[in-house]
C-alpha cells in the first residue's frame, strides 16, 4: 500500500442575477433546490459540454456527521480523446478501445459548506476545474438564469508575507464591480483605497486601475504604513478587487523590484494524504472524508475571511 498526495483548493461561491437594468445582484444559492432538480432528471440530462468534453454531477450526499452543514458533490469529466493503453511485462502495449457511447472518466470531488458558502475542490489532473464547476452550476441552476463565480480563498501565509515586507517599490490595484450603491466594507481606513473608490463612483466607472510607484527613484521606497493599511483593507473588500500586486525588493542594496505577490492569486489549499492500492481506484468517499476533516480544521479562518 502506498500514499498519494492530492491538493484541495478553497473557493468562495458567489451567485448573481441581473436585474431589469442589467445590474448584477447577489443572490442566495439554494443548493437544496439545485440538487432536488438534478436528482429528478436522468443521467444523460445532467450532462453539459465542457471544453470539448462532457461533464455531469455524478452523485451527491449529505455526510451524516455534519448535520446538513456540508454537502459532498462528485463531478465526472468524460472524454473520448487521449484514450488509455494497457501493457504486460512480456507483451507490447495496446490501446483500450471505446464503444460509441463510452468515455474516459475523471472524477472531481467537492465539499460545499452551506453556512460559509465555501467550496473545497479536489485538484485532479484532467478532471473538472473551478471554472468548470462555475459553468455547470450556471447552466443547471434555475434554467441558466443565474451566474456563478468561484473566488479563491486567500492564503493567510501570503497576506502575512506581504505585511512583513518593508521595501515596497510599486503597487498595482484593479477594482471591479463598482456601482452607484456599492459600499466599501465597514472599517475601511486606507485613504488610497477610499479615494480611488470614490473617484470611480464620481465618473460612473465600474472598474478602476491604480498604480503607485517609485519610478526611477532607486533609493527610496513607498510608505510602509500606508501600504500595509491598504493590504488590510483590500482583504476586507476582496469582492471588489480584481488584481492586487505588490512589487518589493529583497534588501536596501537591491534597486530592482524582485518579488511580485498577488494575494488574490495565491489560493488557500490543503494536502490530502490518501492510501492507494495497485489496480484499484481511490474511492471518492475516501477523498471526501479527508476533505471534510481538513475543512473542519480550517473553519475558524474560513469563517473570518468569508463574506
Amino acid at each position: 500500500m502506498q500514499k498519494k498526495l492530492v491538493k484541495a483548493y478553497y473557493y468562495e461561491l458567489e451567485c448573481t442575477k441581473k436585474d431589469k437594468n442589467g445590474k448584477k445582484m447577489l443572490i442566495d444559492f439554494d443548493i437544496d433546490v439545485f440538487l432536488r432538480d438534478i436528482e429528478k432528471i436522468p443521467l444523460e440530462k445532467r450532462v453539459i459540454e465542457y471544453q470539448g468534453d462532457y461533464t455531469r454531477l455524478e452523485t451527491f450526499f449529505y455526510p451524516k456527521e455534519c448535520n446538513d452543514s456540508l454537502v459532498a458533490l462528485v463531478f465526472n469529466r468524460m472524454s473520448d480523446f487521449n484514450t488509455l493503453r494497457k501493457s504486460k511485462l512480456n507483451e507490447h502495449s495496446e490501446s483500450i478501445p471505446l464503444e460509441d457511447n463510452e468515455y474516459i472518466d475523471k472524477e472531481c470531488s467537492v465539499v460545499y459548506n452551506l453556512d460559509l458558502k465555501v467550496l473545497a475542490i479536489q485538484n485532479n489532473r484532467g478532471a473538472l476545474t473551478a471554472r468548470g464547476v462555475e459553468q455547470y452550476l450556471s447552466q443547471k441552476y434555475r434554467d441558466g438564469k443565474y451566474e456563478f463565480q468561484l473566488k479563491p480563498v486567500v492564503s493567510p501565509n501570503v497576506v502575512e508575507a506581504i505585511k512583513h515586507k518593508k521595501l515596497f517599490r510599486k503597487i498595482v490595484i484593479k477594482l471591479n464591480n463598482i456601482g452607484k450603491y456599492t459600499q466599501l466594507a465597514e472599517g475601511t481606513k486606507s485613504e488610497l483605497l477610499i479615494s480611488s473608490f470614490k473617484s470611480c463612483q464620481s465618473i460612473h466607472s465600474t472598474t478602476g486601475l491604480m498604480e503607485f510607484s517609485m519610478g526611477y527613484n532607486r533609493k527610496d521606497n513607498l510608505d510602509v504604513n500606508s501600504t500595509l493599511q491598504l493590504v488590510t483593507d483590500l482583504e476586507k473588500n476582496k469582492n471588489l478587487v480584481d488584481k492586487a500586486e505588490f512589487y518589493m525588493r529583497k534588501n536596501e542594496s537591491d534597486d530592482e523590484e524582485t518579488t511580485v505577490l498577488n494575494f488574490l492569486q495565491i489560493n488557500l489549499f490543503d494536502v490530502l494524504e490518501l492510501e492507494v492500492v495497485p489496480r484499484k481506484p481511490v474511492l471518492h468517499q475516501s477523498i471526501i472524508k479527508e476533505m471534510i476533516d481538513k475543512m473542519k480544521k480550517r473553519e475558524g479562518y474560513l469563517r473570518r475571511t468569508s463574506h
